[in-house]
């Protein structure tokens, strides 16, 4: 799969979790641990599979689950992803 329609499926995995803090939480958490288990396996490994620091991935993560919590908050608006497909 694209990363694309990847995230398009995460986000929709994620939204009906939108109204519950403590499944929020758990997703967050989980993100986070993701983040230092591919910290230890680069550091492992010594090879840079990916162009990003563990600090820039950390803050997209933190950023996604603010936007997140934005649309949850009704303080931004998302669009379908086959009308952002579309336009591209």
């Amino acid at each position: 799969m694209a990363t694309m329609e990847l995230r398009a499926e995460l986000f929709q995995s994620i939204n009906p979790l939108l109204d519950n803090e403590y499944l929020l939480r758990k997703v967050i958490d989980f993100a986070n641990s993701l983040t230092l288990k591919l910290h230890k396996t680069k550091n492992a490994d010594n090879t840079d599979n990916c162009h990003d620091t563990d600090e820039e991935i950390e803050e997209n993560i933190r950023q996604a689950f603010n936007e997140l919590k934005a649309v949850k908050e009704g303080n931004s608006q998302t669009r379908d992803f086959f009308e952002v497909v579309n336009e591209l």
